[in-house]
């Protein structure tokens, strides 16, 4: 037996005027086979408010399903060169260099809530005739937005309306990274034609400056730091050095340096930290691994030389890091690594043959990328094999700097943006069936399972609303006791069937469309269902 309640549909091409939302004591009957929508229960934050997600850089969210098909459900227009969506409280924020505008988008179909004018969001350099354009991905802490700009500033705005709340001018050209964590915002600016860098921190509630530390520095890189909860920032001061900053004070703890053999003139990528491992790459095609409780405990996996750019930032997902190569100015051209955290060997090899500066985003047991072939790419995290990708027209704008954007997961939508100057947002529903032991004995299973889903699909409105739907099958192993389900025709009894089943899901990582599921929770949205209903009793089928 399966059981969905189905709110209020805002679908306008739904033509089953005669199904109602809201009808009771709806039933399929066939064994037991439920379907579920555990993002809503979790307690976890299913956003994705900053660059790669955390303080940490994990590039991974738990909470969250991701589409396993090619489905494009939106696309809105603006230029991210390197910088990257954020997801927070169903918008999606962007800034956009060629116009100079933060945007809050509707994460479920792309329109805009609200825009804002910032002079310098963005600064640039010319090159070889043409111009490189840089902004930075915005951080959303609660309900503000903070976003530094090209000349130095931060902003701290109101996210439900991008009213400024503060601002605070720094000394420098641009603000090289930005993120936020134990209410302090942390960023560093760079003084052209200047060897000195200066890291900042202020109190996010008011702009105040809490300190600032004068770095020698070569560049303006633009990678962004990893924070523990004790309060280190981890981060790249020196070039081919990963330096450990105490926050409360802005003195160096230590500094870990690669030598001239495994780090060149670009030097590191942004770090991943995971309990006390720090992980990050080289632009001469090292990952290394540092204790950073004991800096002498390190290990490194060579990736045959291949160039690991200034912003692929690693991913961790299980006991695998994910990480992009490549490079089109030499002859290392890309690959997609991922390497066992146990033992430091590649697990597999995914062959792009075009560069990879695009730091990599996990969900749901599959990895997403950008790479510079104008693809967007998503693997099976496990094997490496491909589940889908998706070609975009190269415009020739910021011919090779526009690729760094990274992929932002949250409520089973991907959002990136790409290289013909618009972010796109990729989504599929996700229809989850959980197997238990009683259902043994269900003829045909999965034809019923399909026949069932498809009855769904057709009344909830979903097929007019033109969304693609996979529907996934695990076999699970819930603790349920007391009455049996098929006994069980009203809510008030089967709640303890649905609530084992539904924390059997959570507790083994079983990922379901957030639209529809076991909760009473309504979620508005253009096709507009969650939660559990039943089928009136001429429409079930008893086991």
């Amino acid at each position: 037996m399966y059981a969905m309640k189905i709110t209020k549909n805002k679908c306008k091409n739904n033509k089953n005027k005669n199904f109602k939302m809201t009808d009771k004591n709806f039933i399929f009957k066939i064994g037991v086979i439920v379907l579920l929508s555990i993002g809503l229960a979790m307690s976890v934050s299913a956003d994705w408010p900053m660059f790669h997600h955390d303080t940490q850089q994990t590039g991974y969210i738990e909470t969250s399903s991701a589409p396993g098909k090619n489905h494009t459900i939106w696309n809105f227009s603006a230029t991210l060169s390197h910088s990257s969506p954020v997801i927070t409280d169903g918008k999606v924020i962007i800034t956009s260099v060629k116009d100079n505008q933060i945007y809050a988008l509707s994460e479920s179909n792309g329109s805009k809530i609200w825009n804002k004018s910032i002079s310098n969001l963005a600064w640039s350099y010319s090159s070889g005739g043409i111009i490189f354009y840089f902004s930075f991905t915005p951080a959303v802490v609660g309900d503000t937005i903070y976003v530094g700009t090209g000349d130095c500033k931060i902003y701290a705005l109101n996210l439900s309306n991008g009213g400024q709340l503060w601002n605070f001018t720094g000394n420098g050209r641009t603000a090289s990274f930005l993120t936020v964590a134990n209410n302090k915002v942390i960023f560093r600016c760079h003084r052209d034609g200047n060897t000195n860098d200066t890291l900042y921190l202020l109190n996010a509630s008011n702009g105040d400056k809490t300190f600032e530390k004068n770095f020698s520095y070569f560049s303006a890189k633009t990678i962004n730091p990893a924070i523990s909860v004790a309060g280190i920032a981890y981060t790249e001061i020196y070039r081919c050095k990963m330096s450990a900053i105490n926050l409360s004070n802005g003195n160096i703890e230590w500094n870990f340096t690669v030598t001239e053999e495994g780090c060149g003139s670009v030097g590191l990528s942004p770090p991943v930290l995971i309990n006390d491992k720090l992980i990050f790459g080289t632009d001469k095609g090292y990952v290394y691994f540092v204790n950073t409780t004991n800096i002498f405990q390190y290990n490194k996996t060579y990736l045959n030389g291949e160039y690991i750019a200034s912003k692929m930032a690693p991913a961790v997902w299980k006991d695998r890091v994910f990480i992009g190569t490549g490079i089109r100015s030499s002859s290392t051209y890309g690959n997609f690594y991922a390497i066992n955290l146990t033992n430091y060997s590649v697990a597999w090899t995914y062959p792009v043959g075009d560069a990879i500066q695009s730091a990599p985003a996990v969900a749901d047991g599959k990895v997403f990328f950008l790479a510079e072939n104008n693809k967007f790419y998503a693997l099976n995290a496990l094997e490496g094999t491909l589940n889908w990708s998706y070609a975009t027209p190269n415009v020739g704008w910021i011919e090779n700097d526009i690729y760094t954007s990274s992929p932002a997961i949250s409520d089973g939508v991907v959002a990136i943006g790409v290289p013909e100057g618009k972010v796109y947002a990729f989504k599929t529903i996700q229809l989850v069936f959980v197997r238990v032991a009683w259902d043994d004995n269900i003829a045909n299973f999965n034809n019923t399972v399909q026949q069932h889903a498809n009855y769904f699909l057709e009344k909830s409105g979903l097929n007019a609303c033109g969304m693609k739907v996979e529907i996934k099958i695990v076999n699970g192993s819930p603790d349920i006791t007391g009455q049996q389900i098929w006994d069980a025709w009203n809510t008030n009894n089967i709640n303890h069937v649905l609530e084992g089943i539904k924390n059997w899901a959570l507790n083994n990582g079983v990922r379901g469309e957030i639209y529809i599921g076991l909760t009473t929770y309504d979620m508005e949205n253009n096709c507009g269902v969650g939660g559990y209903t039943q089928l009136p009793d001429d429409i079930h089928y008893d086991t």
